[in-house]
């Protein structure tokens, strides 16, 4: 295995050079010694996986190294990770795998992990890199057991009870699976919810999709707003290859940021919750955030990453976790995770219930002119940068450095933080007006020209 497989959030890289099907099964029994010494009694853990071509014999290795370490497995089959989550609060588990790489390519795969309901990331993915290198491995001379349990129809039939208003109910929606593992739900979901005017696209599980399924970029949502233009005041939603991730697209055919979308959900939660919170993460917009206060809608400040959102709601009590890249974390009527599929429920069940389309939804919020940007910056830099981009601010902006910078100017703010998936800086900037958003764009342009290549610069900034 190659060291860079150990990421923050997840184990995560491309099989064959970086992910060695042949060495999962020592990587699982050194998981399995994570698991048990974090957990002693732990007895049994839900494996899931998505559809990706190497899913099904990553999971033979996995599950044989826990069998073999005297854990009990049971065996989700093709699902979402959102169901392996659901299968912490439903079946006897202690701890859970799931078996993808996301929004990634197809020739990546990947682990992500789940240990007494709490998401395993950081230091602690560190250590199981630790243990894999040292080879521990728990002894036990009594095996595990399989046991095959698809849950996708308990699930379903959770959702439908959660939900009964939508049961028949006349939402026009075209839903973007993105061939990914929304599709081992959704045309179930659909029949039980009885929806004439819900159209699937894409619904089939593939191991090579039609398209990349990150919703977040404009060119893997070309097919979805194709379909919206011949269905006039459709709505659209579409997936990450996991469904922990949502987007949506409104009735005109804006595409909403994972911000705006999740400030939606607060002012929904808000109207039936008089003490309100919500976790966003520190590339949240300041202009919503100022919303917020307008509406009485309380907001604590994360670290970016599904897992920092998920802790932050926990030690908060809030009601809600929103992400930028669109992982939303309701606690008020659910578990608490990330749930691509639940927040779309949740979308239907607002513009329902408001009698409203999204777009006038979307229109309520006061005017923004904002962008975002990866500049590549190699990784012996990045420290060197960071540290000058915050001497530039602190000079006459107030900023914060809870992860990364963020500089607060009086025309406009920012955020620039290495990303811990790639070499490259993410920047966000935002104002009110196009003015003064191109001051805040020439500002950290003049802040980061003296250590990084200016054409990389002018062609992100578009200067």
């Amino acid at each position: 295995m190659h060291g860079s497989i150990f990421k923050v959030y997840d184990i995560r890289g491309i099989v064959g050079s970086e992910l060695i099907i042949e060495k999962v099964h020592e990587l699982g029994r050194a998981l399995a010694f994570y698991y048990k010494e974090n957990h002693p009694v732990l007895t049994t853990v839900a494996i899931g996986r998505d559809g990706r071509s190497h899913s099904t014999a990553i999971f033979d290795e996995l599950s044989k190294a826990f069998i073999d370490s005297g854990i009990n497995v049971i065996n989700l089959g093709i699902c979402t990770t959102p169901i392996m989550y659901f299968a912490q609060e439903k079946l006897p588990v202690q701890g859970g795998i799931m078996i993808t790489a996301s929004h990634n390519p197809s020739e990546y795969n990947g682990f992500k992990l789940i240990l007494n309901k709490q998401s395993v990331f950081g230091d602690e993915i560190k250590r199981i890199a630790q243990y894999y290198q040292e080879q521990r491995f728990l002894s036990s001379s009594l095996k595990g057991s399989l046991i095959n349990h698809d849950l996708v129809i308990d699930y379903v039939y959770y959702l439908v009870e959660q939900f009964p208003q939508l049961v028949g109910s006349d939402i026009h929606a075209v839903v973007d699976c993105a061939n990914g593992a929304a599709g081992s739900v959704l045309p179930l979901l659909k029949e039980k919810f009885e929806w004439t005017k819900v159209k699937l696209i894409y619904e089939t599980v593939l191991a090579e999709p039609h398209h990349q399924a990150d919703p977040t970029k404009p060119e893997n949502i070309i097919e979805l707003k194709k379909e919206l233009e011949k269905l006039p005041n459709y709505l659209g939603v579409a997936f990450d290859g996991d469904a922990d991730r949502l987007t949506a697209i409104t009735e005109k055919q804006v595409h909403l940021q994972g911000d705006e979308l999740g400030a939606i959900f607060a002012a929904d939660i808000k109207k039936y919750n008089k003490n309100c919170t919500v976790v966003t993460d520190v590339t949240f917009s300041h202009v919503l955030l100022k919303w917020f206060d307008l509406q009485g809608i309380n907001h604590v400040t994360s670290r970016v990453g599904h897992a920092y959102i998920k802790e932050a709601v926990k030690k908060s009590n809030a009601l809600l976790g929103l992400e930028l890249s669109g992982h939303f974390c309701f606690t008020d009527n659910y578990f608490g995770f990330d749930d691509g599929i639940y927040a779309m429920l949740r979308l239907f069940s607002l513009l329902l219930s408001s009698q409203q389309m999204l777009q006038v939804h979307y229109e309520k919020f006061p005017p923004r002119f904002g962008c975002a940007m990866r500049i590549p910056c190699e990784p012996n830099k990045l420290e060197m940068v960071m540290e000058h981009v915050k001497q530039y601010f602190s000079k006459d902006s107030n900023i914060t450095t809870l992860d990364g910078i963020c500089a607060i100017r009086a025309y406009g703010w920012g955020s620039i933080r290495p990303s811990n998936t790639e070499p490259v800086l993410s920047l966000r900037l935002e104002s009110i007006d196009q003015n003064t958003l191109m001051h805040i764009k020439k500002d950290f342009y003049t802040a980061l020209k003296k250590h990084l290549d200016t054409n990389d610069l002018k062609y992100a900034f578009k200067l």
